[in-house]
């Protein structure tokens, strides 16, 4: 019954642990750790791109993520 609650808290943890790389030119990007949060969640939830967005809007309010990054950023991520 809350199996998507506390999947998205153990994601939130694990990815946390990923040092972040350091950047040294270019604009800035989306932090490696949300990145991979939302890529993982995307696959897990078996979305389009564009209908995942909702979930990354999700895990802004709760506080998972800093910001929802664009609908295509997981994939550009894959890629």
């Amino acid at each position: 019954m809350t199996e998507v609650k506390l999947f998205d808290e153990l994601l939130k943890d694990l990815v946390k642990a990923i040092p972040e790389p350091e950047q040294t030119m270019g604009r800035p990007r989306i932090p490696l750790h949300e990145s991979l949060f939302c890529a993982i969640q995307k696959v897990y939830s078996q979305l389009s791109s564009r209908r995942a967005y909702s979930l990354f809007e999700n895990a802004t309010e709760r506080g998972q993520i800093s910001h929802a990054p664009y609908f295509n950023a997981p994939s550009a991520f894959f890629n």
